[in-house]
């Protein structure tokens, strides 16, 4: 579009931003905090560590690290870090060890 003055005015698809910051970006936030507080709630997945099942728990999913190459590095079998996890047995003063020296590791890489 031409003016007399020789100057075109500017279009730009400004008219959708405050839509998008004021109804739809907090809509599309709170349902991404509501799925991942079910996510959370349905696998189990800790909020805060007050034993040491959510320690390990957390830690192993934080670190990206699946049951299997969990038990392996510890030294245990997979059945051993599922009944850990689940809060059945906890593990020994040897084993525990091992454990936080494993995330102390993955923590730091």
């Amino acid at each position: 579009m031409r003016s007399f003055s020789g100057w075109a005015p500017q279009h730009t698809p400004m008219v959708a931003l405050p839509f998008l910051e004021g109804i739809l970006i907090p809509r599309i936030v709170r349902f991404l905090e509501l799925d991942v507080a079910l996510w959370n709630l349905l696998t189990g997945y800790p909020a805060t560590t007050t034993t040491f099942r959510d320690y390990l728990l957390k830690n192993r999913v934080d670190s990206s690290l699946t049951q299997n190459q969990s038990a392996h590095l510890i030294g245990v079998s997979v059945d051993t870090i599922r009944s850990w996890e689940k809060g059945r047995f906890t593990p020994t003063r040897g084993h525990e060890m091992k454990i936080r020296e494993l995330f102390m590791r993955h923590q730091t890489l």
